[in-house]
C-alpha cells in the first residue's frame, strides 16, 4: 500500500519536481576520491559506458576506464545484498532491453529515483563509478558516454567538483506539522539542488524513533490553474494516529547519492482534544435587504462541559474559507442574534458551536442574497469650460463607498430647466473618471446643458446632478432641404424629402406657391420626411418648396422648387370609384382571410389590386387586377399580424390608395 502511494509521488517528482543533472559528482562519502553517478535516458546500454575527466577550466578530456563500465554480473550474493524494496528495480534494470525503457516512462522514473538514493543499486546496474585517482584539493569535471552498436551516445557532463570531505545535507528547514483528527500534516522546505527525498521518523508515547516507511517520501509538483509547477499545500499526512497517543517526529533529507543528512530536532505532537461539540440545528434566517440587516436563530440540544459558545460564519462558496459574520462569540444561553451584512452579494451562512480547544462543528448552510436598492447620492459641484470648441466637464464624487462610475448627460435646446427625459446619455458604460471632455460640432449653438449621475455596484443610478450650462454662439445656418419627390395620391399631393443631418434643427417650413403667390402651409417636425396636402383643387398647378430652421433661428436657403398639375377630373373620378367600408376577417374553419368592401366598378375603374405585408412599410401585391369587391387570401398563418391596402386604378391613369387595414390572427 505505502509502496504504491510513494511510487505515484515518485513519478510526479521525476517529471515535475526539479531538473536533475544527467551526470552528478561529489567527493566520496568514503573519503577516497570522487564518486560519479549518471542517469541515462535508457538504462540498458549492453556495451557499457566510458567516463572521462577534465581539470576544471581545461578543455581536454582524459579517459579514465580501460574497459567499458558495465553491470556487475548477476551473482546471487550481489543480488541478495540489496534491500528488499530495491530488488524489483535491480531485476527490471538488469533484465529489460533498452527499448523497454524508451517506451515505459513510468518504470524508468521508478528505477531512476531508486538509483539516486541507493549507491549499491547504481553500482550493480553500472551507473556509479568512483575516481580514486583524483588529487586532493583539485577541481574536476566528468563526462559519461554510453556505448551502442553504431558508436557512442553522450550521457552528459557533471558539475565542477573538488576532492575533499563529503558535504552531507543539513536538517530540513521551516518544518510545519499540524495534528488533526484524521492525521498529522507535514510540510517543509525542499532543497531542489541537492535533495531527492525525505525520511520521516516517528516515536509513539516516548518510544524509539523508527522510519515511517522503508523508502523516503518523494514530493511531486503539480500544475496549478495558471499553468505553473508548484508544490502542494501539504507534503505528507501520517494517518496512523490514535486517540490517547503522543507522537514525536524527526525529518532528514536524502541527497542524490543516497546519503541521509542531519535529522531535525524532535518535534512533539502531543494528544489534544480534537472532538468538536454537536452542531446547532433548525437554523432560521430572515433578511431585511434594503437595510443590509437580518437575524438568525438556532436550536441546541445540550452543551458539553468544555463548551465555549457560538460563532456565525459566512462564505462566498461552499469551498471557500469562512469569515465571521458576527464579531462576537455568543454564550450558551443565546440562540438568536441580529446580523449586519457588510455589502451586497451572495452569502452562505452557518452557525458553528465551538469548544475550549477551538474545535468547531457547523450547522447546515443557509443561503442569503443581499441586493442594494438604495441609489447613491448625486454628484455635486459641476463645472463647464469651453475653449476653441472643446468643452471640459467636471464634478465632485458623492461620498458613497460603492460608486461604480458615472453616466453623462447632455441637452441642447431651448428649455431653461430641462427635465431628465430631455437629456441624452453620452456613454453606454459608466466611466470612473471625475471629468469628461468632447469636441463640439461647429454647428452646435445655443444653450448646452450637461449633467451626471452616479451608479453603484448594484447598478442603482442616482438622480441627475443639478445641470451646468454654457451658451454656445450659433452662426451657422442648417443645411438646405432637398425635396425627393411629389405625387398625387388619394385626392391629395404627397411630398417627400430627405432627412436633414443637422443636430440642432428646430423645424421645416413648407411653402406652396400659386400664381406667383407663396404661403406657408405647414411648420414641420425636424424628423418628418413626408407631408400630404389635402387642400388642392382640380385644374390648378401648385409649386412647393421648403426651408430648414435651427434652434437659434438660423434659416437655410430655399430647397429646389417642384410643381404638380392637378387634372380637372382626377379627383372626381377617384372620389367616385374609391373603395369604402373595407372589412377583414379570418375564417378559422377554412384557414383563409376574407377581404370585402363597397366600390363602384364603372368604366373609369380599371380594377383593384390587393397589397399585403407583415409590416406597413413592406406591402406587396397578392392579387391580380380585381373587378369584384371581395378577395380570399389563403396564405395566412395563425399567430401573425397582416396589413392590407386596396389600390384602385382609374382609366385616366389616376390611382387611389386606401387606408391600411390590420388583421391580427390569434395563435391556435
Amino acid at each position: 500500500m505505502y509502496r504504491i502511494i510513494i511510487f505515484i509521488l515518485l513519478l510526479g517528482y521525476t517529471s515535475q519536481a526539479q531538473v536533475i543533472d544527467r551526470v552528478i559528482a561529489s567527493p566520496s562519502y568514503s573519503g577516497k576520491g570522487i564518486v560519479i553517478k549518471w542517469i541515462p535516458d535508457e538504462i540498458n546500454y549492453v556495451k557499457g559506458y566510458n567516463i572521462y575527466r577534465s581539470i576544471a577550466g581545461n578543455a581536454s578530456w582524459q579517459k579514465l576506464n580501460d574497459e567499458p563500465i558495465n553491470k556487475i554480473p548477476p551473482l546471487p550474493d550481489a543480488y541478495r545484498s540489496l534491500p528488499e524494496e530495491l530488488l524489483k528495480s535491480y531485476a527490471i534494470g538488469y533484465e529489460k532491453p533498452r527499448t523497454y525503457f524508451r517506451e515505459n516512462d513510468a518504470m524508468r522514473a521508478f528505477i531512476y529515483l531508486d538509483i539516486l538514493r541507493s549507491q549499491e543499486l547504481g553500482e550493480l546496474l553500472g551507473l556509479v563509478w568512483i575516481d580514486e585517482s583524483a588529487s586532493p584539493g583539485q577541481s574536476y569535471q566528468y563526462k559519461v558516454e554510453g556505448l551502442i552498436e553504431s558508436g557512442v551516445e553522450s550521457i552528459g557532463v557533471s558539475n565542477n567538483v573538488t576532492t575533499g570531505n563529503y558535504d552531507y545535507l543539513p536538517e530540513p528547514q521551516n518544518i510545519s506539522i499540524d495534528r488533526k483528527r484524521d492525521g498529522v500534516y507535514f510540510k517543509w522546505d525542499i532543497d531542489e539542488s541537492r535533495s531527492v527525498a525525505t525520511y520521516i521518523r516517528k516515536s509513539t508515547n516516548g518510544g524509539r524513533f523508527e522510519n515511517l516507511f522503508e523508502i523516503p517520501v518523494y514530493v511531486a509538483k503539480k500544475t496549478n490553474d495558471s499553468g505553473e509547477k508548484v508544490y502542494p499545500e501539504v507534503y505528507f499526512v501520517d494517518r496512523d494516529i490514535k486517540k490517547g497517543e503522543d507522537y514525536r517526529y524527526r525529518l532528514a533529507a536524502v541527497d542524490f547519492f543516497g546519503q541521509t543528512g542531519e535529522f531535525s530536532p524532535i518535534i512533539d505532537m502531543a494528544e489534544r482534544d480534537l472532538d468538536p461539540p454537536p452542531a446547532p440545528t433548525n437554523i432560521q434566517l430572515s433578511l431585511d435587504e434594503p437595510n443590509f440587516r437580518g437575524s438568525i436563530s438556532w436550536d441546541y440540544s445540550s452543551t458539553p462541559d468544555d463548551f465555549k459558545g457560538y460563532i456565525i460564519l459566512s462564505r462566498n462558496s461552499i469551498e471557500s474559507e469562512p469569515n465571521l459574520l458576527h464579531p462576537d462569540t455568543l454564550s450558551a444561553g443565546i440562540n438568536s442574534v441580529e446580523l449586519n451584512f457588510p455589502g451586497t452579494g451572495n452569502y452562505i451562512i452557518s452557525v458553528a458551536a465551538v469548544d475550549q480547544a477551538n474545535n468547531i462543528s457547523e450547522s447546515e448552510y443557509q443561503g442569503a442574497e443581499i441586493n442594494d436598492f438604495v441609489p447613491p447620492a448625486s454628484p455635486s459641484e459641476l463645472s463647464l469650460d469651453l475653449e476653441e470648441g472643446n468643452i471640459s466637464f467636471g464634478w465632485k464624487a458623492p461620498e458613497d463607498k460603492d460608486v461604480l462610475g458615472y453616466y453623462l448627460y447632455r441637452y441642447l435646446g431651448n428649455k431653461d430647466k430641462p427635465d431628465r427625459e430631455d437629456f441624452v446619455v453620452l456613454n453606454n458604460e459608466p466611466i470612473i473618471e471625475l471629468q469628461y471632455s468632447e469636441l463640439l460640432d461647429e454647428v452646435l449653438t445655443g444653450n448646452i446643458y450637461y449633467s451626471v449621475s452616479a451608479v453603484d455596484s448594484a447598478f442603482n443610478r442616482s438622480e441627475l446632478a443639478a445641470p451646468a450650462t454654457i451658451l454656445l454662439p450659433d452662426k451657422n445656418a442648417p443645411s438646405d432641404p432637398v425635396i425627393k419627390g411629389i405625387t398625387l395620391k388619394d385626392n391629395a399631393v404627397q411630398l417627400n424629402w430627405y432627412p436633414n443631418v443637422d443636430s440642432d434643427l428646430q423645424n421645416f417650413i413648407l411653402y406652396r406657391a400659386e400664381d406667383d403667390k407663396s404661403e406657408i402651409i405647414a411648420t414641420l417636425n425636424p424628423l418628418d420626411t413626408t407631408y400630404i396636402d389635402n387642400s388642392v383643387k382640380a385644374g390648378r398647378r401648385y409649386e412647393y418648396y421648403m426651408v430648414a430652421v435651427d434652434i437659434s433661428g438660423n434659416q437655410s436657403l430655399e430647397s429646389g422648387r417642384t410643381s404638380i398639375l392637378i387634372p380637372e377630373n382626377d379627383l372626381d373620378i377617384l372620389k367616385n370609384i374609391k373603395p369604402r367600408n373595407i372589412q377583414l376577417r379570418y375564417m378559422k374553419n377554412k384557414n383563409h382571410a376574407a377581404v370585402w368592401w363597397d366600390q363602384n366598378f364603372t368604366s373609369e375603374n380599371l380594377g383593384v389590386v390587393i397589397y399585403k405585408g407583415e409590416s406597413e412599410d413592406n406591402l406587396k401585391p397578392v392579387s391580380g387586377l380585381l373587378k369584384e369587391a371581395e378577395f380570399r387570401d389563403e396564405k395566412v398563418t395563425p399567430g401573425n399580424t397582416y396589413y392590407y391596402q386596396l389600390r384602385t386604378y382609374a382609366s385616366n391613369g389616376a390611382k387611389d390608395y386606401s387606408i391600411i387595414k390590420t388583421l391580427k390572427i390569434k395563435a391556435e
